[in-house]
């Protein structure tokens, strides 16, 4: 039982909500790791010329069970301990956030409700690849979010 939170995490989240149902067990599995989370989080990312990161505007409610959002995106990886990336927000798309870091040089994906990350490209983009970058959206479909990793 010690590796069933391992094996439900790569469940999408409308299989994860059925096998919630199966014993009280599996559900208290699923609530204590926060596996299944709210289908949004509302908010508005805002990208300030001056702060090295994005900020999220959002009026939490006092009936939520889960932890709130960090809208400063601060678990995302910082390279540098006196001075904090430039982070900036590019897209984002059922629940995940496209961000790049360092003028184009890096491009992360991450979900701030369960602070996972992936940094999906570490290169030379050249200067105006940010233009261009976005997160892809299969007619309703949503991404599971499996192939994160949480650092």
């Amino acid at each position: 039982m010690a590796r069933l939170p391992d094996v439900l995490r790569l469940l999408l989240p409308r299989s994860l909500a059925v096998v919630r149902c199966v014993c009280k067990l599996w559900r208290d599995i699923i609530d204590a790791d926060a596996l299944l989370l709210p289908h949004s989080v509302r908010g508005v990312f805002f990208n300030y010329v001056d702060h090295n990161r994005p900020h999220l505007f959002s009026r939490p409610t006092s009936s939520s069970t889960f932890p709130p959002v960090d809208g400063l995106l601060s678990f995302l990886p910082n390279d540098y301990e006196e001075i904090n990336d430039w982070w900036t927000v590019l897209d984002h798309c059922n629940g995940l956030v496209l961000c790049n870091i360092d003028d184009e040089s890096r491009l992360c994906v991450c979900n701030p409700a369960t602070k996972r990350w992936l940094l999906i490209c570490e290169a030379d983009l050249g200067l105006y690849a940010h233009h261009v970058a976005s997160l892809p959206y299969e007619n309703g479909r949503q991404l599971d979010g499996s192939w994160m990793v949480e650092e």
